[in-house]
């Protein structure tokens, strides 16, 4: 009795030496390549020392399934730095059977027909006589080996021990696994700051164009009344008009300073402030700009209707949206043209507000159904040659919208368009 009791508290004893290693192995934290590497140096050394062998080794297969390759080796307590390689063609059976079974266990390298073939390349120059060999798993698939060589004579491997060495290599295909989901997770990262930064330089870009426009319009009102002035000097009025044409679109134009410097400013650029914007009156102060932006060749109507009725939105950017309208009325009609701004209030409709209508219409070449469905997307342009670049309406679409407004077109080939702005009543 006393013997078969002393069998049992060793048996006892190396089941608890065998789960104590794994629950090591399992607190093992793996995330970048240093890591992984510490992580598996680590495990097979844990694994070592539970099934009290000499050499412990990860192989892995290549991608032209050529060769199994020695990724790490443990020889005692050291990392052996010459790591192996074997041809898969001279591994014989030893391949096939690695894909069949759970475990490889061979007592004695010279007498199990398993490993038979490799005792003159591998086991008889590294004295190896007994191993126990796990496949690892990855996507289902065999990927490597975690092989557990023993040396000092045959010795047969328990149950337990398979199943020690089973887990073991489980746990080191997690590692992998581990590794290259974080490995996944950082390259995701570095992509997504990435697109960021492209989303950043887009963002500039666009910015940059819709200033350009908005400053070409400022320049065109100035060329123009400044043109005016030198063929008309000798008219005092239409100078004094031309230059009340000048002052006001290089207020215009400080405005537009303004925004971008409050646009750069440090944490955060401030919100535009909504406000009750008298329509009828910006309007009307608007017509000198609107009359050089229009142009002599063409006729310009402004006809107040909105008897005071009040929009919330940034009187500057609505002002904007007035330019813009106009100069896409200018480019749509020849010498002779005529553009008319108006302005009404409409009455509430099913699902909307009571609202203050900018109306902006012209007698141009008008646009197709085609034409019609594209005019707001950014950079579309049917007038390349005119330097347009395509923002203005996309702009002014953008600015209704933010003040919870829309914008309506009516038009048909060689009858003209309405773009009609719809801005909630205050």
């Amino acid at each position: 009795m006393g013997e078969r009791d002393n069998q049992s508290d060793q048996l006892s004893a190396r089941w608890r030496a065998r789960e104590e290693a794994r629950l090591r192995v399992l607190r093992l934290r793996v995330s970048d390549a240093a890591s992984l590497d510490a992580g598996l140096t680590k495990a097979l050394s844990i694994g070592a020392a539970a099934l009290k062998v000499e050499r412990v080794g990860v192989w892995l297969f290549d991608e032209p399934l050529e060769h199994l390759e020695c990724v790490l080796l443990l020889d005692g307590k050291s990392v052996v730095r010459e790591r192996p390689s074997l041809r898969i063609v001279d591994l014989g059976v030893y391949s096939a059977l690695l894909r069949d079974r759970r475990a490889l266990a061979a007592s004695d390298v010279r007498a199990e027909p398993l490993t038979r073939d490799l005792v003159e390349s591998y086991f008889a120059p590294h004295g190896i006589e007994a191993t126990l060999d796990v496949p690892l798993y990855r996507g289902g698939q065999v990927v490597g080996v975690l092989c557990h060589e023993h040396r000092g004579g045959v010795r047969k491997w328990t149950a337990g021990e398979a199943d020690f060495a089973i887990s073991l290599a489980d746990m080191v295909s997690l590692m992998y696994a581990t590794h290259e989901l974080h490995d996944a997770e950082e390259r995701l990262q570095e992509s997504e700051e990435e697109l960021a930064e492209t989303h950043a330089v887009e963002a500039v870009t666009r910015l940059s164009r819709g200033v350009a426009h908005d400053i070409n319009n400022v320049l065109g009102v100035i060329m123009l009344a400044v043109g005016a002035m030198n063929r008309r000097i000798n008219d005092p009025e239409a100078v004094k008009a031309a230059a009340a044409s000048v002052s006001q679109a290089a207020d215009s134009a400080a405005r537009l300073a303004r925004q971008l410097l409050d646009l750069g400013r440090f944490p955060d650029p401030p919100a535009q402030e909504l406000a009750a914007v008298v329509v009828d009156a910006l309007v009307l102060a608007q017509e000198p700009t609107l009359r050089g932006l229009a142009g002599e060749e063409r006729t310009l109507t402004i006809t107040p209707g909105a008897q005071g009725a009040t929009a919330q939105i940034h009187p500057t950017r609505l002002e904007r949206v007035l330019h813009n309208l106009v100069v896409n009325a200018r480019e749509a009609t020849g010498a002779g043209g005529h553009i008319r701004v108006s302005t009404r209030v409409q009455a509430a409709r099913k699902g909307q507000r009571e609202a203050v209508v900018l109306e902006v219409q012209d007698d141009g070449v008008g646009m197709s159904d085609g034409t019609r469905v594209r005019i707001f997307d950014p950079f579309f342009s049917t007038k390349s040659a005119s330097g347009n670049k395509g923002l203005g309406l996309a702009t002014s679409l953008g600015i209704v919208r933010d003040a919870g407004g829309h914008i309506e077109v009516e038009s048909e080939p060689e009858k003209g368009a309405m773009f009609r702005v719809l801005l909630p009543k205050a």
